[in-house]
């Protein structure tokens, strides 16, 4: 055996190559483990944002529709025709047509009949192009309406049960889609009323 001073020679017995050396079963358990709860924390967190994603489209949608809706509600509406007498103007039975609580009909300050109409078993809200009757001659305003409901106000604030006392209108409809609903409100004033 030879000596060297300060130095010791190298055995393999004592000193094992770094080659030999691996990862135990345990080792490789507990980073599979690790590694399947990141990925489930992961997944949770994409999953979510996907979800809250999806939802916010849905509800977007909704109020796209429905802005659209109301803006067409108020434009028409503030058409509606009336008879003068002296410096007032109110409605009658010759211009408001129609007026339940899912359907109006009238005719607008440039003689043409209009109206909208309610269908709960299509949920659809329609515009329609006639004073008379809707059917036939209506276009799909919005779709996925769970509810709407027209209200005739008087000058007072009470609800007015003949066409003459109408002074406002009001509509309110929900708009579902899945699990999702928007509410909308809108109170319109015909121009021509005084």
């Amino acid at each position: 055996m030879k000596h060297f001073r300060g130095k010791q020679e190298y055995n393999p017995c004592i000193f094992p190559s770094m080659k030999n050396n691996g990862f135990t079963l345990i080792e490789l358990i507990m980073v599979i483990v690790l590694l399947g709860i990141i990925g489930v924390v992961a997944s949770f967190i994409i999953f979510q944002g996907a979800k809250s994603y999806s939802t916010e489209e849905i509800r977007k949608d909704l109020t796209t529709q429905g802005r659209l809706a109301v803006e067409r509600l108020a434009r028409e509406i503030r058409l509606i025709k009336c008879t003068k007498s002296g410096s007032s103007c109110t409605t009658s039975s010759t211009y408001i047509t129609s007026f339940t609580s899912t359907e109006l009909r009238f005719i607008n300050s440039f003689y043409e009949g209009k109206g909208f109409r309610y269908d709960s078993g299509a949920s659809t809200l329609t515009l329609c192009r006639s004073s008379s009757a809707c059917s036939g001659s209506e276009d799909i305003l919005i779709n996925n309406v769970s509810s709407f409901t027209f209200t005739y106000i008087k000058k007072d604030e009470t609800t007015a049960s003949a066409v003459a006392d109408i002074w406002t209108i009001r509509a309110s409809f929900t708009m579902t889609s899945g699990t999702q609903s928007e509410q909308f409100k809108i109170e319109i004033h015909p121009r021509a009323f005084k």
